[in-house]
């Protein structure tokens, strides 16, 4: 048996059966559903979640997604959402999006090596996939899915582009992660085309809509952006041999995690 517990406008699933024999467990628990609960009532104060909402609604427009409530989300590199609140603050708008896109929460697959057995049973009680394979961004994506990567490492960004180099995957990629054109302040521009060959003709050919300042969790949010290429510039680059040459996939993957 099962109770269902009212988080806002998200809801926690808890297992009866599991509160009567661990119940310690579940108790351990309910901080970081609080911690979740009020970041996702700090970023509902004002117009912040509203027009970040907005600029993913309008960036399905021009990707050319039209069945919205089918999109999946992968979240990678999310940190511990019960012991940071940057990290709880960032699951608390990935949730409030899904809750606006009416995109139910079994659709999001996260995975990050630094989750907790808390974080699991948090992750679990909201329904949300936890994945076990540590695929070091390898995730092939075969549908029109959100890749939800706030503050990722670089190279976890040229993997996953590695992983979907072609018309028909980049078709299925909107990116909310890090505003890719920041990485060409801070790497020298010959690393960046013999190490992140795909991010940088990535960048050079995709819209960027950077997140407005959110003045409750600034920290979290910070240089995040939509990211996306256009049903009609990918259209134009499917005779660009230029741009679809690029170094074999696994050249430059990062090493698994510890």
């Amino acid at each position: 048996m099962s109770s269902t517990v009212e988080y806002g406008s998200f809801q926690y699933v808890q297992s009866s059966s599991r509160r009567k024999r661990k119940g310690k467990t579940t108790q351990q628990h309910r901080p970081a559903e609080r911690l979740l609960q009020q970041c996702l009532q700090e970023l509902r104060d004002g117009n912040w979640v509203r027009e970040c909402k907005q600029l993913v609604r309008d960036a399905f427009s021009q990707v050319g997604w039209t069945r919205i409530e089918s999109v999946q989300i992968l979240c990678l590199g999310l940190g511990s959402p019960s012991s940071s609140q940057n990290a709880a603050a960032q699951l608390a708008f990935l949730l409030d999006l899904c809750d606006d896109l009416s995109i139910p929460y079994a659709r999001i697959s996260t995975y990050d090596p630094v989750f907790s057995e808390q974080d699991i049973g948090l992750l679990n009680g909201l329904q949300i996939r936890s994945l076990t394979e540590n695929l070091n961004g390898k995730h092939e994506i075969d549908a029109p899915t959100i890749v939800f990567m706030p503050h990722c490492d670089v190279k976890l960004y040229e993997t996953i582009l590695a992983a979907n180099w072609t018309k028909k995957s980049l078709r299925n990629v909107l990116f909310i992660c890090n505003q890719f054109g920041q990485y060409e302040i801070t790497i020298p521009q010959r690393t960046f085309k013999t190490e992140y060959p795909r991010l940088l003709r990535y960048k050079s050919h995709s819209e960027s809509i950077l997140l407005p300042e959110c003045d409750t969790h600034r920290n979290a949010f910070i240089s995040v952006a939509v990211q996306f290429i256009s049903s009609q510039r990918l259209c134009f680059l499917t005779q660009d041999t230029e741009f679809w040459n690029a170094s074999p996939p696994d050249e430059h993957s990062p090493r698994e995690a510890s």
